[in-house]
């Protein structure tokens, strides 16, 4: 046998001789708090809000938590002489209930109640349709409605 081969065999045999099995790690434990952020999408009746933010804070109490959302969708619309935009905004709260020993990922159910403030701005140029007409006029409406998510 050659050196080569010798050397081998013994680093082979000292690595296996070493090893061992690895023991099942204890489960994760349960979180006292979570943060998360993600993209919304928004439909309401008659508008989408393609784009959109929300951020959400748990508290958990075992797999019994609570759960506090802020969420911010922008939709913006361009015809002819009208520049029109719609922020919408969230404020919500309510129960969790997590699955945390379901494995890897952990469902969850969660009710919000909370309430939605939408804001609609209107910017009227009429220069962009007839150069000797000048009107530019800004109308802005805010509604605000309980919510259920």
């Amino acid at each position: 046998m050659s050196i080569r081969a010798l050397n081998l065999v013994m680093s082979t045999l000292l690595v296996l001789g070493f090893a061992s099995t690895a023991a099942a790690q204890p489960a994760a434990s349960t979180p006292t708090y979570e943060l998360s952020a993600g993209y919304q999408f928004l439909h309401v009746p008659d508008q989408n809000f393609p784009f959109g933010a929300a951020v959400e804070g748990i508290r958990h109490f075992g797999p019994f938590g609570l759960v506090g959302e802020v969420g911010w969708s922008f939709d913006s619309d361009d015809e002819l002489a009208v520049d029109l935009s719609t922020y919408d905004v969230h404020i919500a709260a309510g129960p969790r209930w997590t699955g945390f020993r379901a494995g890897r990922a952990w469902p969850y159910v969660q009710v919000l109640v909370g309430a939605e403030v939408a804001r609609t701005s209107a910017h009227v140029d009429i220069d962009a349709v007839d150069p000797d007409l000048h009107l530019d006029l800004h109308i802005h409406d805010t509604q605000t409605a309980f919510m259920i998510q």
